[in-house]
């Protein structure tokens, strides 16, 4: 090979050589400004973690107190639950109460018609008999 020729070559080799260098060069810059706004996002997404981490330990004791406030009304449900029971309870058993002195009342008021029925045929029966008793007076008479 003669020294045009490998100088030639050289040359060109030279050339794709700055090319690349020169492309490569581009890709740095490019990656270099995406790891720049990718750690200027991080710093924002750091100060936000940040930012919600010192919320959250803010409003630890509100959640404590709303927590102690629900197992409260958890204690009050449950109370009054147990109140419902016994007042159904007892509810049930007034008118089973009721039931019975009614029921008893009935046969007491059959009783006494009954009776009632009875004393008023007597009654009747005794009215008959003085009636009786005055036309034989005044028959006699």
């Amino acid at each position: 090979m003669c020294i045009r020729d490998r100088s030639r070559a050289e040359r060109t080799t030279a050339v794709g050589l700055d090319r690349s260098i020169r492309q490569l060069e581009r890709e740095l810059r490019d990656a270099e400004q995406r790891l720049v706004v990718h750690q200027a996002a991080n710093g924002t997404e750091r100060s936000r973690v940040a930012e919600l981490e010192r919320q959250l330990e803010a409003s630890q004791p509100r959640v404590l107190e709303l927590e102690a406030h629900v197992e409260w009304l958890t204690g009050m449900v449950d109370k009054q639950e147990q109140e419902c029971v016994q007042l159904r309870a007892a509810t049930r058993s007034r008118v089973e109460q009721l039931e019975h002195e009614l029921e008893v009342a009935r046969v007491e008021l059959a009783a006494q018609r009954q009776t009632f029925c009875k004393q008023n045929n007597l009654l009747a029966a005794s009215a008959i008999d003085s009636m009786a008793r005055e036309l034989e007076v005044v028959e006699t008479s």
